[in-house]
């Protein structure tokens, strides 16, 4: 609408400037001219005056009608380059309001992923914090369960370490030989660190019969005891 009304206020300017034109005035185009030159020259081609006049009006006319086909050309012109710019300008127009649509759809969808990443990344670190607390957790547990492990292990060890010194002292226990009844003994046993005292008796029955039996103590193991029966021909 608004190139329309530019178009026609132009048509209006072109009118307006052509209506407007300087006209010859009578001094400069003397409508007896022909007929003074006519009389002067005595031609025989000359025509009457008002011939002439209607010969100029004809020409005239003619001249206006050529300048309005003109006009009314440019007009067409300029209302076809018009129409042309209006369409480009549309064609812009509608572009942009796409991009922008776009930029806009993009802005968003950037800060919709902004937002997914931050939440997720807030999870992944309250999940990293948990799972860390829990390992924290299980790796006190684990020290401590190493730890007493490895108190039990010295504790066994020693143990066994004692055992073994119980056995040797049980092992150094005399049997009653064949001149004596009855016989008492004791012995001493080691292993390692570990010291342990044994102390036995021993009867004979009869000259092929006898029997012993022995105990053995130590600070880091149970009583350890044996008996045993000799039977001997």
């Amino acid at each position: 609408m608004k190139f329309s009304k530019i178009v026609i206020c132009f048509s209006c300017f072109i009118s307006h400037t052509v209506l407007s034109a300087p006209q010859p005035s009578s001094s400069q185009h003397s409508p007896n001219f022909t007929d003074e030159y006519c009389e002067k020259s005595k031609a025989t081609d000359c025509q009457p005056s008002y011939m002439s006049t209607v010969s100029q009006v004809k020409e005239n006319s003619w001249d206006l009608a050529l300048l309005s086909k003109d006009v009314d050309n440019i007009k067409s012109d300029v209302y076809s380059q018009l129409q042309t710019i209006e369409k480009i300008l549309n064609d812009f127009s509608s572009k942009i309001a796409h991009q922008n649509s776009k930029s806009t759809e993009n802005a968003e969808g950037l800060s919709e992923l902004a937002l997914y990443t931050t939440d997720e990344i807030a999870l992944l670190s309250s999940k990293l914090s948990l799972q860390n607390t829990a390992h924290l957790k299980q790796t006190k547990q684990i020290g401590n369960q190493l730890q007493a492990l490895h108190k039990n292990i010295y504790r066994l060890d020693k143990k066994m370490n004692a055992g073994f010194a119980s056995q040797a002292a049980l092992s150094g226990l005399f049997q009653p030989d064949a001149n004596n009844t009855v016989n008492f003994t004791a012995s001493v046993g080691g292993y390692h660190t570990q010291v342990a005292l044994a102390v036995g008796m021993g009867y004979r029955f009869s000259k092929n019969v006898s029997t012993r039996a022995g105990i053995a103590v130590n600070p880091n193991s149970r009583l350890t005891y044996n008996t045993a029966i000799n039977f001997a021909w």
